[in-house]
């Protein structure tokens, strides 16, 4: 591995604000990497939101009305904060080690299954990698960008599924698997054909991870995952990211 740390930055809605990543997901990346000095890890989530609130040039999808509720959120400024603790501990950790690489693990949608959102969740997405690219790039990490931007995606459960919100829930889980697609250059096949019989975790490539969760075990909500689901989910996050920075 290079010397220097590698940067992880984790965002999303409430499945990873729940998620306790000091106990899950930052003990298994210092431990495989090289320790605390090797590593770099900020998150900032905010359960309930639409991912315009991460998204500076968002767009709803054409020809369908935006809901009141919705024209009322800002775009952008959720994803504003995260750069702004970004750039702080990136600030405070570059005086001992320069960063060499940057993971963003991602871990929103729900709260797109509607009809304005869910058919331009995607494009959505895009825009905000290419957008945290630049201003990373701006802000002199334009080395850790270029040599080593990886993205791990946190697929949605099957919440959504038997409710009227299946079809924009089913768009967005198409979304998620298309982009991984797309990022790795090839066809990233959808690993999970038999639910009773789950033996793998991850659809991987070089650049991008989606992190299979649907297998988790649930809160009664049927939403958010109990404690030792989210203990699993980090714990995959970690081992998603690490695969993809050993090669």
């Amino acid at each position: 591995m290079a010397s220097g740390r590698h940067l992880f930055i984790l965002s999303g809605q409430s499945n990873m604000q729940r998620l306790k990543v000091g106990q899950s997901f930052t003990p298994l990346v210092t431990h495989a990497l090289g320790g605390d000095d090797a590593v770099l890890v900020v998150k900032e989530a905010w359960g309930g939101q639409t991912i315009r609130r991460w998204c500076h040039s968002w767009q709803s999808a054409p020809g369908i009305a935006v809901p009141a509720q919705e024209s009322r959120r800002r775009s952008g400024d959720l994803y504003d904060r995260l750069l702004h603790s970004v750039l702080t501990a990136i600030s405070r950790a570059e005086s001992s080690a320069a960063v060499v690489s940057v993971t963003l693990v991602w871990m929103q949608g729900e709260e797109d299954a509607q009809p304005h959102l869910a058919p331009v969740y995607g494009r959505n997405l895009r825009s905000i990698l290419q957008r945290l690219k630049r201003d990373l790039r701006l802000a002199g990490q334009g080395a850790a960008v270029s040599k080593g931007f990886k993205l791990v995606l946190g697929e949605l459960n099957d919440y959504g599924l038997g409710l009227p919100i299946e079809p924009h829930w089913r768009q967005i889980q198409a979304q998620q698997q298309a982009l991984v697609s797309e990022l790795s250059g090839r066809f990233a096949e959808h690993l999970i054909e038999d639910l009773d019989d789950i033996s793998v975790k991850y659809q991987h490539c070089s650049a991008a991870t989606l992190v299979v969760c649907r297998d988790l075990p649930l809160h009664e909500d049927g939403l958010h995952f109990t404690a030792e689901g989210y203990h699993l989910l980090g714990q995959r996050f970690a081992e998603a990211a690490v695969k993809m920075l050993k090669g």
